[in-house]
């Protein structure tokens, strides 16, 4: 019998295979994530950041969009504060409470509530409910949970929309945060960062308005300069980015949050210099209850 193999044969064999090869091949190849685009969540959350942020410089040019930040030195925290039109007005409380005291003055901001409903607003979503009956369980929210909890953090974000809503419960209260992808997302490589952030590229980020000792620095100044009604309390915090669920202790830089008048201090802002931002850490490892939610 003759076994010998003709030209034709062998390109026959040659190309017949070549559809196995090349899905083989692709299936060998790591799985690329979608380009940043224009979104409406995006555009309304880092639009109350502080001017010359990277993060809004780096999502206007990858995506083409022309978010400004709407106060200069971005948008201070108030407890309470849920009114845009409000923003940096001088308020009196009509009330003491362990946040505010009688016989001060304060800028009116966004609490963490207030932040969030006001972007989903923004963005043509409805209202998300008050943090306390959405980590009730109740069975209203059910179509509304994402049942991620036993994932790791870098594989958080294949499975999350900007726009996501993460809340928690821990011994201070109650906190939510808005989910806008990742330094990935934003065009940041392992090359381009600083070595101690190189290991969080994949790591979720958030836009949430909570402590933060630079915004009281920023309006100490602005208030000295632009209000002469005596004495105006500083916020002890804005609207910002986070890295999500990066230990504290993993971050180089750290600074006291500010003790104000009336309050102990709360705690310590650990964080990461980003093109000199400072990006700081939500570590949630010790809250009591946590969830991820879709509005």
């Amino acid at each position: 019998m003759n076994t010998t193999t003709t030209p034709k044969q062998t390109a026959y064999k040659t190309w017949g295979r070549l559809p196995c090869l090349l899905l083989a091949l692709l299936l060998a190849l790591p799985l690329r994530a979608p380009a940043l685009e224009p979104h409406p969540v995006l555009s309304a959350a880092l639009s109350m950041l502080e001017e010359g942020n990277p993060f809004i410089a780096r999502y206007n040019g990858l995506t083409g969009s022309a978010v400004e930040a709407r106060f200069p030195l971005g948008a201070p925290y108030f407890f309470g504060g849920l009114a845009e039109e409000k923003i940096l007005r001088v308020m009196q409380p009509w009330q003491e409470s362990r946040y505010y005291k009688m016989d001060r003055f304060y800028l009116y901001g966004l609490d963490c509530g207030g932040f969030t409903a006001w972007v989903l607003k923004q963005a043509g979503r409805p209202r998300h409910p008050a943090i306390a009956r959405l980590l009730s369980r109740d069975r209203a929210f059910d179509q509304n949970r994402l049942n991620l909890g036993s994932l790791p953090w870098a594989e958080l974000p294949q499975h999350l929309k900007p726009g996501d809503l993460y809340a928690l419960r821990h011994n201070l209260g109650r906190h939510i945060m808005l989910y806008i992808g990742t330094l990935k997302d934003f065009g940041y490589t392992e090359d381009s960062l600083p070595a101690a952030l190189k290991p969080y590229l994949h790591y979720p980020l958030v836009a949430h308005a909570s402590a933060n000792p630079f915004y009281y620095r920023r309006y100490t100044r602005y208030i000295a300069r632009h209000i002469k009604i005596t004495p105006v309390t500083p916020p002890d915090g804005g609207v910002m980015v986070s890295l999500l669920g990066v230990p504290k202790d993993a971050a180089p830089y750290s600074l006291p949050n500010p003790a104000l008048p009336g309050r102990e201090p709360d705690s310590t802002s650990h964080y990461f210099l980003l093109s000199g931002y400072p990006l700081t850490v939500y570590d949630p490892s010790g809250a009591l209850y946590a969830g991820w939610f879709r509005w």
